[in-house]
C-alpha cells in the first residue's frame, strides 16, 4: 500500500476517505480543500466593487458597455456561450443574490456580469468585471441586488474572442412584505 498525507503526519497503510471512514475514495470537495491548503488551487474570485472612476459602471445600457470594450462588440454578435455557467437561481426574493460564473474556455482573460434591463437597478448595466491571470481557473462569484426581474448576461472573453450567456431571473417579494405597505 502507497503512503498518504493525512493532518501533518504520514499513515503508512490507510485508507482513509474524505470523511475519514475506511475504503471511502475522497469525494471532489476533499481534493480541492487539500489543493487550496497547497497553495495549489483559488478560491473564486470575488466581484471588484465598482470604483467611482471606472467610466464602465456608470454606463446605463449593455450595448454600450460592450461598445467601450476593445475590440468593440454588441450583445447580437456575441458567440455562443456553451462553455459559460451562469449560476443563479430561476426565482429569487427580492434583495441580495449570490450570482456564480465559471469558464471552461482555455484562455480566459476576463468577464463581465451585466444586466439588460438596467432600467429596474438604480446602478448602470454592468454588475461586476473579473480579470483573470494565466494560471486563475476562471471562476468567480458576486452578489447583486436585485428588486425586479431581470436577464442576466455573462460576457467573457477567451482568446481573444467574446462569448456570451443568458438568464432570466425572476424576483418575487414576500406576501407579507407587501400586506404591510
Amino acid at each position: 500500500m502507497t503512503d498518504q498525507f493525512i493532518s501533518g503526519r504520514v499513515d503508512a497503510g490507510s485508507r482513509l476517505g474524505a470523511a475519514g471512514e475506511r475504503g471511502r475514495r475522497p469525494t471532489r470537495r476533499h481534493a480541492l480543500a487539500m489543493l487550496a491548503a497547497a497553495g495549489l488551487s483559488h478560491p473564486p474570485v470575488q466581484a471588484q466593487s465598482p470604483a467611482p472612476t471606472d467610466p464602465l459602471f456608470a454606463v446605463k445600457t449593455a450595448e454600450a458597455v460592450l461598445a467601450a470594450l476593445t475590440p468593440a462588440i454588441t450583445v447580437d454578435k456575441l458567440e455562443s456561450g456553451n462553455e459559460l455557467l451562469l449560476d443563479v437561481p430561476d426565482v429569487v426574493r427580492s434583495g441580495e443574490v449570490i450570482v456564480r460564473m465559471t469558464s471552461v474556455m482555455p484562455q480566459t482573460q476576463r468577464m463581465w456580469l451585466l444586466t439588460l434591463q438596467p432600467d429596474a437597478l438604480a446602478t448602470g448595466a454592468l454588475l461586476a468585471q473579473f480579470k483573470f491571470g494565466p494560471h486563475e481557473p476562471p471562476e468567480a462569484r458576486a452578489t447583486v441586488k436585485l428588486d425586479a426581474t431581470q436577464t442576466l448576461l455573462l460576457v467573457a472573453q477567451a482568446r481573444g474572442r467574446y462569448f456570451g450567456v443568458r438568464r432570466e431571473v425572476k424576483v418575487g417579494f414576500d406576501i407579507d412584505d407587501a400586506r404591510s405597505k
